[in-house]
């Protein structure tokens, strides 16, 4: 997210929703469906980051593009992260699904292009992309 970007959410318009109690799906759904701007100086850059696998194109147990997403379960409970948290991983080589529920460091060539699957949008996507388990 830009360093300076501070979303722009009017809770009052949501207080009735919150106030009585009920589930605030609708209220995440509104805070997390607002614009969510992109940091241009990323485009070209390579990049390391770290993140969870969630698998969009693979065969079997082998994964050849993936959502990296910045918790774990993001995108399979919604509403999902804004796209501005959120990177689109084309692999170079497949990665085994085995033990996807560990993060990763994701490597490779960031763009500033959006990609939109049936999970989420992403406002990144990663090119010619590595991945490794994240160690603490």
């Amino acid at each position: 997210m830009p360093a300076d970007w501070v979303p722009e959410f009017n809770e009052q318009a949501y207080a009735p929703e919150l106030s009585d109690g009920e589930d605030d799906a609708a209220w995440l759904s509104q805070f997390n469906s607002m614009p969510a701007p992109i940091v241009p100086a990323l485009n070209n850059k390579k990049l390391r980051i770290p993140g969870y696998v969630l698998p969009v194109k693979y065969e079997g147990s082998m994964v050849y593009e993936f959502l990296l997403v910045p918790y774990m379960g993001a995108c399979i409970h919604v509403p999902p992260p804004p796209a501005n948290q959120m990177v689109y991983v084309i692999l170079k080589e497949p990665l085994d699904a085995t033990g996807l529920w560990d993060p990763v460091w994701a490597s490779g060539l960031m763009k500033t292009e959006s990609e939109t699957t049936e999970f989420a949008v992403a406002g990144y996507k990663m090119l010619k992309a590595s991945v490794e388990r994240y160690t603490y």
